[in-house]
């Protein structure tokens, strides 16, 4: 059994009083789900002088899918919520968030793991990153400036590293849903179940005549540094197999592949490959 250092324990009840603790305390932890949290503390990886829980800060938590405006998700949102709520739209924005969060751990971890945990942590095997980032999904965080707003596309730096500052919070995401003639997919390769990720995709966007139109694509899982989303604006009106080929030439040039616990740096291009041409292919783009 492992026992973290001691630390003191704060529960703050609105957005304020939590801003000006962690603004005070500059060696804070912030948890919710705690999922990753405390096995951090308790293998002493993190010693924080306090740890902010914010679970139950009302204006963290909600969700809103579907409708004419814009959907949101709260920071303090858990993951297996998400997931029914999603389950019960049809819209393609849904069904694309509820399969991302299908894919995360297993029901143990869903149930406590939350949104904000997921999408601020910065690890590139995280699930929901890549389906909000085809989602064109911002990022809402409130800190000692006010409130800012910031896409995901550019929220993520490098390993376990965002633009979420240290004295911020993370108060929900928001998004607009997508067409609802979409495809999507959302889809990753494991080594054994419940693993990392050793790469994900996500991609949504629709098909005429076997090519792309609006196509986006997100990439995951530890082939990558950081989420990462593909930039395909000048590929409009390219067509299959140049398309695919480009598109595939472009993820494996994102993968920042290294030889590790998870394979070789040549295995993890392949899997990049394979997930790639699985993403287009179930959208209905081939590349013969």
């Amino acid at each position: 059994m492992l026992y973290p250092d001691r630390f003191e324990y704060a529960r703050p009840r609105n957005l304020g009083s939590a801003l000006e603790l962690i603004s005070k305390v500059r060696n804070h932890l912030v948890i919710a789900g705690g999922t990753v949290g405390v096995l951090m503390l308790k293998r002493r990886a993190l010693r924080p002088e306090i740890v902010v829980d914010v679970a139950r800060i009302p204006e963290l938590g909600g969700i809103s899918l579907g409708g004419s405006g814009a959907s949101s998700i709260g920071a303090t949102t858990r993951i297996s919520e998400l997931e029914r709520a999603a389950a019960s739209s049809a819209s393609p924005s849904s069904s694309l968030l509820s399969a991302a969060a299908r894919a995360v751990g297993d029901v143990a971890l869903r149930s406590m793991g939350t949104v904000g945990g997921n999408v601020s942590l910065g690890d590139p095997s995280n699930d929901l990153p890549p389906a909000l980032m085809v989602l064109d999904a911002v990022a809402v965080i409130a800190g000692p400036g006010g409130v800012r707003r910031q896409p995901l596309r550019s929220l993520y730096r490098g390993p376990l590293s965002t633009a979420i500052g240290p004295d911020e919070l993370l108060l929900r995401v928001e998004f607009r849903e997508a067409p609802a003639r979409s495809s999507w997919y959302y889809g990753k390769r494991t080594i054994r179940s419940l693993d990392h990720s050793v790469a994900s995709a996500a991609a949504l966007g629709s098909v005429v005549d076997g090519s792309p139109v609006d196509l986006r694509m997100a990439l995951g899982g530890r082939a990558f540094a950081a989420p990462r989303a593909l930039d395909l604006e000048d590929l409009r009106g390219t067509r299959p197999p140049a398309f695919v080929d480009e598109v595939v030439a472009r993820a494996k040039s994102a993968c920042s592949c290294t030889s590790d616990a998870y394979g070789t740096a040549a295995y993890k291009s392949a899997v990049v490959e394979s997930l790639v041409e699985d993403a287009l292919s179930t959208l209905g783009v081939r590349a013969r």
